[in-house]
């Protein structure tokens, strides 16, 4: 449609949008957001027909979204008039974009907050398998749940404590750097292997206590009351015995391990009794060793395990000690002592 006073004249209801050039007005702060009509002024309004002077006054508002929008133009919303539907319309888009924000910041906040859970969620999983691997199942339950873990009294249970035959003359062979990485594979792949036989899902009744250089300390009758201790100190070693020659470290096989098993009463510390133990070990292995055995310290006269003397034998090595005897297993899977 041509503009021009006839065509106005006859379209007298139509809502007219004015647009002033390029150039003509100037902006401020940043015209980014102002799109293609930046730059310029749009002017949104009715034309009104004077007869008197036979005239056309348009009555008009300016065309913004926000308050921004009027900044960036140098309009101010005083400028709207003060019944001017723009002006309702310009602090309902303020409005709008307050909860907008708000709504996105809030999503955003949710987001993170998800995203913080998830990761509690991991390291609480991470320390719970932490506190599971290294504390009786029954105990860890316990400080989990923040509950006192009372001391507890344990009138007998069976001890074992193993170390691989030539150790130290191994690592002074394995010196340097590809010789160390040798040694943590060997350890890796040994303890791996017996770790499997202390599980505490597939055998609940004995608790793989420490494991210090090559030494691996294990019990049965605690913190779970067993009544067949012995057995399962004595299958536990056997088994260990087992691993030990299944594992290969570069063509080699595993040395052997010595186990020493020990009852005792739990009135000691752990660590007190970790140090008792080695040094029974200490004793046994300069009083009577031999590579490959294990050794008994003390036996418990229970129905559990079925105990038979092997035939005496002459031999040059020194006689063992009164209080130390040594187990083996017969094809039958009984034991010999």
């Amino acid at each position: 449609m041509e503009l021009s006073f006839e065509n106005i004249l006859s379209h007298i209801n139509t809502i007219y949008v004015l647009r002033t050039k390029e150039g003509l007005i100037s902006t401020r702060g940043d015209n980014r957001d102002l799109g293609p009509d930046q730059g310029c002024l749009r002017l949104k309004g009715q034309m009104l027909y004077i007869p008197e002077s036979d005239l056309m006054l348009y009555v008009c508002s300016p065309s913004v979204l926000n308050l921004d929008d009027l900044y960036r133009r140098g309009l101010y919303l005083s400028d709207i008039p003060l019944h001017d539907a723009t002006r309702d319309l310009v602090l309902l888009s303020e409005k709008f974009e307050a909860e907008y924000n708000l709504t996105t910041n809030l999503e955003i906040l949710t987001d993170k907050l998800q995203h913080t859970y998830r990761e509690l969620e991991s390291e609480r999983q991470k320390t719970d398998k932490l506190l599971y691997s290294v504390l009786p199942i029954s105990i860890a339950n316990e400080l989990r749940h923040k509950r006192a873990v009372p001391p507890r009294r344990y009138e007998v249970v069976t001890l074992l404590f193993s170390g691989i035959v030539g150790f130290s003359d191994y690592c002074s062979r394995h010196t340097d750097i590809a010789g160390a990485s040798k040694i943590v594979k060997m350890l890796n792949d040994l303890y791996t292997a017996c770790d499997v036989l202390t599980d505490e899902i597939k055998n609940p009744h004995v608790y793989k206590v420490e494991t210090v250089g090559d030494k691996y300390m294990a019990v049965s009758g605690l913190p779970d009351p067993c009544e067949y201790h012995s057995r399962c100190i004595a299958n536990l070693a056997l088994d260990m015995m087992d691993k030990a020659e299944s594992v290969i470290v570069d063509g080699e096989r595993v040395m052997c391990l010595d186990i020493l098993g020990q009852e005792t009463t739990s009135k000691l510390s752990i660590w007190k009794t970790y140090f008792k133990v080695k040094n029974t070990y200490i004793r046994v292995r300069k009083a009577y060793f031999r590579a490959g055995v294990i050794y008994l310290s003390d036996i418990l006269a229970s129905d559990d395990v079925r105990w038979a003397l092997q035939g005496t034998r002459k031999t040059r090595r020194p006689k063992r000690p009164p209080w130390v005897r040594t187990v083996t297993r017969e094809a039958g899977g009984k034991w010999k002592l």
